[in-house]
């Protein structure tokens, strides 16, 4: 079942890397869709403290994220999108996740 809600995840990244290139719009039901995979993989695993902690991380980032889109340097859909995925990959991947996506990102 988590390889099921993996394969989801990986497909909503699929449809907002392609929305993003074309349109330079991630649509809201992207993030959300992650956000529900990311909430499915916590249940299945049963797994509520680092769960917990990945929701904490990720209202941190979407917080901090938030005063980079007020500025102009991010867009809304990356925003949420970055919240989302650090909710599904958990509080211990924050660093290389973050330090990836301004990387990959510049």
């Amino acid at each position: 079942m988590l390889f099921v809600v993996s394969l989801a995840a990986a497909a909503m990244f699929l449809v907002a890397s392609y929305q993003d290139l074309r349109h330079r719009s991630i649509p809201d039901f992207v993030p959300v869709a992650v956000a529900v995979a990311a909430l499915a993989k916590w249940a299945i695993i049963g797994q509520w403290a680092p769960a917990l902690w990945a929701a904490a991380i990720a209202g941190i980032v979407f917080a901090a994220t938030a005063v980079l889109f007020a500025r102009g340097w991010l867009g809304g859909g990356d925003v949420k999108l970055a919240a989302a995925t650090l909710f599904l990959l958990g509080a211990p991947a924050a660093a290389p996740f973050l330090l990836g996506m301004a990387v990959v990102g510049g």
